[in-house]
């Protein structure tokens, strides 16, 4: 009887880990963009600590090719464009920036996104993601979304999960609304 309760209980926390790491609060698209033909993105990099950000935006443009709903201008080529235009990185959703990295780009829209890391529970570290989509020609908002890590459910977690699961879930959510 022992060795059942050890499995159940296991499974139990098991799942909690699952599904407790991370919570999305819903993305949004925007109706009016809904049969758009979205396919050539560029992804800037993410606002945030260097270093996480560097992070997080690399992980989430590999999270976001392997999905193959769209074409994804690299990154670093982005950053070539804007340094060579004059702009930069934080300018990049200025009309004129923008405009400008789309012509050169053949871009469609542009995710940009701010990550932060905060101390959680029990000595962990959970992190929070904030993506939105921007049309290049009108400067609209496309699409947003915003996800956090959550290790406080699970009394568990790294840095590298936190990171993992919050892309994951917004993923998730780019999956759900451009199928």
């Amino acid at each position: 009887m022992k060795k059942y309760s050890f499995i159940f209980l296991s499974l139990i926390l098991f799942g909690l880990f699952i599904l407790g790491c991370a919570t999305t609060r819903g993305g949004f698209l925007n109706p009016g963009f809904k049969d758009k033909n979205l396919s050539r993105v560029g992804v800037v990099k993410f606002s945030g600590p260097d270093v996480l950000s560097a992070t997080v935006t690399d992980n989430f443009t590999v999270e976001l090719f392997k999905l193959g709903y769209f074409d994804v201008f690299e990154r670093h080529q982005i950053d070539k464009i804007l340094s060579e235009q004059g702009f930069s990185l934080t300018g990049a959703t200025e009309e004129k920036a923008r405009k400008s990295l789309g012509k050169l780009a053949n871009l469609d829209a542009l995710f940009v996104g701010v990550v932060s890391a905060y101390p959680g529970a029990f000595g962990t570290t959970d992190i929070n993601l904030s993506v939105k989509l921007i049309d290049i020609e009108t400067g609209s908002l496309i699409y947003a979304c915003s996800a956090k890590s959550d290790h406080a459910l699970v009394m568990v977690g790294t840095l590298g999960e936190g990171i993992d699961v919050t892309i994951s879930g917004i993923i998730n959510d780019i999956r759900k609304h451009f199928r």
